[in-house]
């Protein structure tokens, strides 16, 4: 029986239970009418420790309660007023086991909400009893994660979830809830500074509004979790895992699970987990070599085709029968027939290895469903159900590829992940091959991509490019495929910092509808202020959709002439940085360590997971010494040359490395250039 899944259950009812006669998995496409709650705490910082001062919970059935410290305002339907944290906590206790959710859910909960209110349980005598059978709160660790189980209930920290699978999917890369919930629902938190927010706690005014701050937390991560919901169930499904263990789930435990699955429905023995000295032996071994890689050609190029093989590490790993054990069979027919190109190995032909038989399955069953998509309503329940199944099932089929190559993986196969590898370095090869067969000039090619443009117009182009696209995929292995990912006006490929070759992962491209398709500029960096992506981010849309260098050399100027001014908000000068692991461990003191500790000192409760917003001010003799937490900075502190220098004429330099436009260019005047030379016909 999967977890998730509809069943039914024949038998005698008897005391609360069912004793069970009979049961049956149904293949039902609908979402359970779950009830589902969400919360989150605030704490006041007083005499250095931490109070919970508000804990808010809100349901998808209406309920909306928020539990505060007395603050002067008095209770009423919606707020409930204590006069000590004990009995604030025991209410929040109560409420769980009254409303009785079938999912409890929260942001960052595993990392900062429920390890406060253990700890302040055990300072009151309390148990956190919030189980359906009123049991206590299990503490579950996996590496350096602590999670916290509700038995009989699914919890899910939603942050968790976007961290490990959603993140790199998506553009922010600020995983707060705020910018998460603006991606996906198109509005955030609302505006309140930490420190204002304990201004008004020490001076017991504007209490309401800490109350709707918190409130609207609750209300982003229960539509949060009610989007993501179709695509944890489906993910539970496919894998046996439970919602609560999908949640907090990488890609390589998706991939394992799944497997454990069907080595128990094949009757097989699963390998063992690695031990300390296997796992040794493993990251002792070399580097195997990776994708082939077409050099960007620099420059802006117009007319530009993007072709894309439709999950290609998938596809040869299923085509080419790769899987631990098939490796080397020793037959002459599989030696013949499926020798892997550059390496003395071979997989079987005559059975069908565990891995690509399970993998072709997620192939088919996500062609399958993409079918049955193009007939259904986009506003439909079945539709978004079978859409998140669709893109679940390619989480799990495009992850294979890199768990054979995983040390800690329990079916761990260098050679396998090897063997991929150099197929695809003889595809993509043989595809080159055949494009120049057709007078395509090609741009880039990076691991599963072609970029290609010809001296032609864009019917004539597009007419060439179908005839290739035949060509190719009457070559490929069955389950290859070669696709047209789309026409593009316009891009621009950069070079490699300081070196005339071009950058690999760099470009922009542009669409007829003018839309600009981004990859690996610091515009999608978390680690860059908001204003340099900003900056970047116009100065390709300038060069690329008005073709005016000159133009795009004056916006940089008036931006850094309007920060020596002074005329920018401190948002606009936020980095970014992830706590991955406790401030006591880390031995390299980067910026944002510097300004974690700082802010823990001032009673900012942050810990392993937190993301840290940081400015460089002017105080200190080093960068790292300069970060502060940005909710303790003023815009008189900033150190406006380091953002000159390091963040806005960085970013906007990674563009006109196309282009030849210098530093001095930006700093001291236009340059009268002419970008015909640069577009190529």
């Amino acid at each position: 029986i999967a977890p998730s899944s509809w069943i039914k259950v024949s038998g005698i009812e008897k005391e609360n239970k069912i004793l069970a006669e009979k049961i049956e998995k149904l293949e039902i496409q609908k979402l359970p009418k779950l009830k589902i709650y969400s919360f989150d705490i605030e704490v006041f910082e007083e005499k250095n420790s931490q109070k919970i001062s508000l804990i808010s919970i809100l349901g998808n059935d209406g309920f909306r309660k928020t539990l505060s410290l007395d603050f002067g305002l008095a209770s009423n339907e919606n707020l409930e007023v204590f006069k000590t944290e004990k009995e604030l906590i025991k209410r929040f206790i109560d409420i769980i086991i009254e409303r009785n959710p079938d999912i409890l859910a929260g942001y960052n909960t595993d990392g900062f909400d429920f390890p406060l209110l253990k700890e302040k349980a055990e300072k009151y005598g309390l148990e956190i009893k919030i189980g359906k059978d009123r049991s206590k709160i299990k503490t579950v660790k996996r590496g350096w994660i602590k999670s916290f189980k509700i038995p009989g209930r699914g919890y899910l920290d939603i942050y968790v979830f976007v961290d490990h699978i959603l993140s790199p999917n998506i553009k922010t890369e600020v995983l707060t809830l705020d910018a998460v919930a603006k991606e996906f629902l198109g509005y955030g938190k609302k505006e309140i500074t930490f420190e204002e927010m304990q201004r008004m706690f020490r001076e017991r005014v504007d209490i309401e509004k800490v109350i709707e701050y918190n409130i609207r937390d609750c209300e982003l991560v229960l539509k949060l979790t009610e989007l993501f919901l179709p695509q944890l169930i489906s993910l539970s499904q496919i894998t046996f895992l439970t919602l609560f263990d999908v949640c907090r789930s990488t890609y390589s435990q998706l991939v394992e699970a799944y497997l454990l699955k069907n080595s128990y429905r094949d009757n097989q023995i699963a390998p063992n987990r690695p031990k300390h000295e296997e796992l040794q032996i493993r990251r002792l071994r070399a580097p195997y070599k990776g994708a082939i890689v077409f050099e960007p050609k620099t420059g802006i190029h117009e007319n530009i085709v993007v072709f894309d093989f439709r999950s290609l590490y998938p596809s040869i790993i299923v085509a080419h029968n790769i899987s631990v054990e098939t490796f080397n069979c020793g037959h002459e027919k599989c030696i013949s027939e499926n020798k892997i190109p550059e390496l003395n190995y071979h997989f079987c032909v005559l059975t069908k290895g565990f891995i690509p038989k399970h993998l072709e399955f997620l192939i088919d069953e996500r062609v399958r469903i993409k079918k049955l998509l193009k007939d259904l309503d986009k506003n439909s329940e079945e539709y978004k159900l079978l859409d998140s199944l669709q893109y679940s099932l390619k989480i799990l089929s495009n992850s294979t590829y890199g768990y054979l190559g995983y040390v800690g993986a329990r079916w761990y196969k260098k050679e396998c992940a090897e063997s991929v590898t150099a197929l695809e370095r003889y595809y993509i090869t043989k595809v080159a091959e055949m494009a120049k067969l057709f007078n395509f000039e090609i741009i880039y090619g990076d691991t599963d991509s072609l970029m290609v443009t010809a001296n032609l117009s864009k019917d004539e182009l597009l007419k060439k490019a179908e005839e290739f696209l035949k060509m190719v995929n009457s070559f490929l292995k069955s389950k290859m495929e070669l696709e047209f990912r789309g026409y593009y006006k316009r891009g621009i490929f950069v070079k490699k910092r300081e070196k005339e070759a071009g950058a690999k992962k760099r470009y922009a491209l542009l669409d007829e509808n003018d839309n600009l398709e981004i990859r690996g500029f610091e515009t999608v960096r978390r680690d860059w202020c908001r204003l340099a992506k900003e900056v970047q981010r116009k100065v390709l849309e300038i060069v690329l959709k008005e073709k005016n260098a000159n133009k795009a050399i004056e916006y940089v100027r008036n931006v850094i002439q309007k920060l020596r001014n002074y005329e920018f908000s401190l948002e606009d000068v936020t980095i970014y940085e992830q706590l991955t692991k406790r401030i006591e461990e880390y031995k390299q003191i980067s910026p944002h360590v510097i300004a974690a500790k700082k802010a823990i000192q001032r009673g900012i409760p942050l810990s392993e997971g937190s993301i840290i917003p940081f400015i460089i001010t002017k105080y200190g003799s080093s960068i790292s010494e300069k970060a502060e937490y940005a909710i303790f900075v003023k815009k008189e502190d900033v150190d406006i040359e380091y953002y000159i220098s390091k963040q806005i004429i960085p970013a906007a330099l990674r563009v006109r490395s196309a282009l030849n436009i210098s530093e001095t260019d930006i700093i001291r005047g236009t340059k009268q250039t002419s970008l015909s030379k640069f577009f190529q016909k």
